[in-house]
């Protein structure tokens, strides 16, 4: 086409591993339509509607001013926030000045009505975004979509600067090109849901098999109230060290991560000493291997640490309350490491928890209080310009 290119991803719903394809059985026959309740035609499944395109390919010249920049939909204003026109007859809101036309293709194509759209003389419509500075050309927007409908992300073509202008026919072959890549899409998307599927499958029967150990362990601990809780935390911290250190690796190069998985992996520097405050994910990510670590890293940090010989409760009270509210299986569903880092961190609060009950009860009985630990060599990251009394109020 002798124009410029470029690939954004949509947002799309994260498929969890157990969603990886399977056979299906062939479906059952369903009665007309017309027959009782039964014929009734089912109901449509509703679509995911993208809000975000995320760009990650284009063409060379393009690369440093596109690639990494994040376009949100910008809806119009809801029903009855605009005013009425005099006749009564419905006001069309108009959607601002450099907010994206990309998404408006998106909505028409998911709903079949055109596969494209080409905005000619593209620096005339005030709703195109214009990531420099405008120049005349058109602009042709291609959504990618699965074969259900979803849509993957768009491809965007521009000549801005060119005389010659884009066709229909151009249009077309852009289509053709975005049905290979969702094609191929796919085919890449299914196989990492079957690679995850039977990553999680090893990890939940090491961890079953984890579980059968610990049960033992608590059975000869009996009632006392502090072996079992050590034995708690010896089996949590078995299960993080038989991860495949790729696995945290992953969690950092997500660009969307659940809450969940926020919450518990800030619940574990917390509980380390290593943090008093966190920021929001992004800029929690840019701390790894830096002023936080990582991967194998971490694991050692959690592999040398002894919660029965720290002082404060800070650190623990602080790691809670990022799991406040949080269910085992909430956390399971959103990812499988997550859990295993909450589990962890609440098999420390609980020893530490039980080593201030034995401390009170040595300091009541006039025993000697225990010489004070060492602090950490490392200074616990902070947050600067927050007050550790906000931290109950921060969003993840």
């Amino acid at each position: 086409l002798g124009a410029n290119a470029y690939i954004a991803l949509a947002d799309r719903p994260e498929k969890p591993a157990g969603d990886a394809p399977v056979a299906e059985p062939p479906p059952e026959p369903v009665a007309p339509e017309g027959e009782g309740e039964e014929g009734s035609p089912a109901p449509e499944v509703q679509k995911h509607r993208p809000t975000s395109l995320w760009y990650v390919a284009a063409t060379a010249s393009d690369v440093p001013l596109l690639v990494g920049k994040l376009l949100n939909r910008v809806d119009p204003p809801a029903e009855g926030e605009e005013e009425a026109a005099e006749d009564d007859e419905e006001v069309t809101p108009k959607i601002g000045v450099g907010e994206g036309v990309s998404f408006g293709a998106i909505d028409d194509a998911m709903k079949g009505l055109v596969p494209f759209h080409l905005h000619r003389s593209a620096i005339t419509n005030p709703s195109v975004k214009f990531w420099y500075t405008p120049r005349k050309g058109d602009y042709l927007c291609v959504p990618i979509l699965d074969s259900s409908g979803e849509c993957i992300g768009i491809i965007g073509v521009d000549n801005l600067g060119q005389p010659k202008h884009l066709s229909d026919e151009d249009g077309q072959f852009v289509v053709d090109l975005a049905q290979k890549l969702a094609e191929k899409w796919v085919t890449l998307e299914d196989a990492r849901l079957a690679k995850e599927a039977a990553e999680l499958q090893a990890m939940e029967e090491a961890f079953t098999q984890q579980q059968a150990e610990l049960s033992t362990a608590l059975e000869s601990a009996g009632e006392d109230a502090f072996a079992a809780n050590k034995a708690k935390l010896s089996a949590a911290r078995a299960n993080l060290l038989a991860l495949d250190k790729n696995k945290l690796a992953e969690i950092k190069g997500y660009r969307v991560v659940k809450p969940e998985v926020v919450r518990s992996v800030k619940a574990v520097f917390y509980t380390l000493g290593l943090a008093k405050r966190l920021p929001s994910w992004e800029k929690t990510k840019s701390y790894f291997d830096n002023k936080l670590p990582w991967g194998g890293e971490l694991l050692d940090k959690i592999a040398k640490f002894d919660p029965a010989k720290k002082r404060s409760p800070k650190p623990f009270a602080r790691a809670m309350r990022r799991l406040d509210g949080l269910t085992d299986e909430d956390i399971k569903r959103s990812s499988f490491v997550a859990f295993l880092l909450a589990t962890w961190a609440r098999a420390a609060n609980e020893l530490f928890q039980e080593t201030l009950k034995a401390r009170e009860a040595a300091e009541t009985a006039g025993a000697p209080a225990a010489d004070e630990i060492a602090p950490d060599e490392a200074e616990p990251v902070e947050e600067e310009a927050e007050e550790e009394e906000e931290e109950e109020a921060e969003e993840d």
